[in-house]
């Protein structure tokens, strides 16, 4: 899978790891007047993610799987692809530079090793995004997902009878295989363990096509990876983001503290 590098890294997602930003308008007012913590954050962002783009060498593999080979635990999974007849399994790396990158600065600058970590992270999932739609694009899937999510929260029967109607025309154009994808669901989400990474990883041959392993501690190497399932469907399928109270980590969440949502 070809991934182009990414160009910049999203600031919005990067304060919201930190833990910094809430209003992010406000914070980047405050981030250009001169000799503020902000704008000494705002500086160490900016040499974050000149250094990041650079050692950042993106990789990724998917392989399509037919559902009944999918074994995952889990109440949230098993409805993020419910109706779905297939499922792209994803695994993505941001690369290994980027880990003896922040080791390095570890050593000598703990918080700009900090927010070295944090852009990753974010870099990693900007990473995942192209490629989840670089596989939407080869399989010229659809995403039925805004509009159809739309219609199921609506009460009455028009909704209904509109969703029935939707299914009814996709099955009967089923000559033009048309398709629809869910968005990506990778394990640690919910209640998905963890330690299904490394069944994903098989899946792909990930270790062997792209370098990415996963420790008998469910650490992935390198460490700014990502491990996901999509749900493939030739009907609109919605696919279906975990709650917070179906968290394995809900009890020591920062964000939950924070009242926020990750």
């Amino acid at each position: 899978m070809n991934i182009p590098q990414i160009k910049k890294i999203d600031r919005s997602e990067w304060l919201k790891l930190l833990h910094v930003g809430e209003d992010l308008q406000e914070w980047l007012r405050l981030s250009r007047e001169g000799g503020s913590p902000e704008q000494q954050l705002a500086r160490q962002m900016d040499k974050a993610e000149q250094q990041l783009l650079g050692a950042a060498q993106p990789r990724g593999i998917y392989r399509i799987v037919e559902r009944a080979q999918i074994h995952a635990e889990g109440f949230s999974i098993a409805r993020h692809l419910e109706g779905c007849d297939q499922v792209a399994v994803l695994s993505v790396t941001s690369g290994s530079g980027i880990d003896e990158l922040i080791r390095r600065t570890q050593i000598s600058d703990i918080s700009m090793a900090v927010v070295l970590d944090t852009g990753a992270s974010v870099l990693a999932e900007q990473i995942a995004d192209t490629a989840e739609e670089t596989i939407r694009r080869e399989l010229g899937a659809q995403d039925g997902t805004p509009a159809r999510r739309e219609l199921e929260e609506q009460d009455g029967a028009p909704a209904r009878r509109e969703l029935e109607e939707q299914d009814g025309a996709t099955a009967e154009s089923g000559s033009a295989k048309k398709l629809w994808m869910t968005s990506r669901f990778s394990p640690g989400y919910g209640d998905f363990p963890l330690d299904y990474q490394r069944e994903l990883l098989a899946l792909t041959d990930a270790p062997r096509k792209i370098g990415l392993m996963v420790t008998s501690g469910s650490i992935m190497v390198p460490r700014k990876s990502i491990t996901a399932l999509i749900g493939i469907a030739g009907h609109p399928v919605t696919g279906r983001l975990a709650s917070c109270d179906e968290c394995l980590l809900r009890a020591e969440c920062p964000f939950l503290k924070e009242g926020q949502h990750c």
